[in-house]
């Protein structure tokens, strides 16, 4: 590692020495193909710091970031997550592990194994063969998780134990495309993050989502993101008890008809919303008005009418 000082600061050039040696490690010991072609086992004068999808910080030189996301061929075997491999990267704060056939954890393993990365504040496993339950009690030993994306995984639901039943880190969760047998079940065991702002839950079409009931505990959820999934037609009157949500994203959900003069219009707190390509028709109901923090709608691809009126007086 080679120290520059520039603006009266310290700035870190290259790379921990033990940092390449567990990166070369890494490579050799995830079945991973010809990919990753910068990371090769000579002193270069950028060092690794500069390989393809890692990121080290300015001032510590340390990796902060992985991105390995597509980095396996898919003909390739089944991928076991083995911890172990990233324990070296002392201020890792964001993996990304998507779309490599990762199918699960090494024997005895699980989310938990990686407890010893106390700086992780983001991980990324969309597009594998992850399966089942995911346990709460391995969610809990990451203290400072705040973003969780499973998207298009056949997650089930999040188990909590005896003595673990709430992760307060999590802040972010996306579960996109997720192949889920029970919806209901899914969604009442997301009552484990309490401190949840932002849900993503798009592309969802196996049955509808019918109410928001089981996402009654998510008393500080903020954003609501559920373009592409089936929903039911009572769930826009249903909604109102959600009153913490600022975002909420329905385009493209199915749902027409006449929009409802309840539920949604005691959402006090909004200020996003988006309806686009659904089949709402008639008019704009008039208890839009008592949504005060609105300052943008998106109604277009429906049959409603006086719409560009009501959306040029939110500006």
């Amino acid at each position: 590692m080679v120290l520059s000082f520039r603006n009266e600061k310290w700035y870190c050039l290259g790379c921990f020495e033990e940092e390449r040696i567990a990166l070369l490690y890494l490579k050799e010991n995830i079945p991973i193909g010809i990919l990753l072609p910068s990371w090769v086992d000579y002193e270069t004068k950028a060092g690794c710091c500069h390989w393809q999808g890692v990121q080290c910080s300015n001032t510590t030189g340390r990796v902060i970031q992985l991105d390995l996301y597509n980095t396996r061929y898919l003909v390739l075997e089944d991928w076991y997550f083995n911890a172990s491999l990233f324990l070296p990267f002392q201020e890792l704060r964001n993996l990304s592990l998507g779309y490599n056939n990762l199918v699960g954890w090494i024997e005895n393993e699980g989310l938990s194994s990686i407890q010893g990365l106390s700086s992780l504040e983001s991980l990324f496993l969309p597009w594998n063969e992850i399966k089942g339950s995911v346990q709460i009690n391995e969610l809990y030993a990451l203290n400072d998780l705040v973003e969780l994306d499973l998207s298009y995984n056949e997650i089930e639901n999040f188990n909590t134990s005896k003595d673990i039943k709430t992760v307060h880190s999590l802040q972010v969760l996306c579960l996109d495309g997720i192949f889920v047998s029970n919806i209901s079940n899914m969604l009442q065991s997301l009552r484990a993050f309490p401190h949840l702002k932002n849900l993503y839950l798009r592309r969802y079409m196996k049955r509808p989502i019918a109410t928001i009931y089981e996402l009654r505990h998510l008393s500080q959820l903020e954003g609501l993101f559920l373009d592409n999934s089936y929903l039911d037609a009572i769930f826009l009157p249903s909604i109102g008890v959600m009153t913490s949500l600022k975002f909420l994203s329905l385009s493209s959900c199915g749902i027409g008809g006449t929009l409802p003069n309840q539920g949604w219009c005691e959402l006090k707190n909004l200020e996003a919303l988006n309806l686009s390509d659904n089949e709402f028709e008639g008019i704009l109901p008039s208890c839009l008005g008592n949504m005060t923090s609105l300052q943008f709608i998106e109604l277009s691809e429906n049959n409603l009418s006086h719409v560009s009126t009501f959306q040029n007086n939110l500006t």
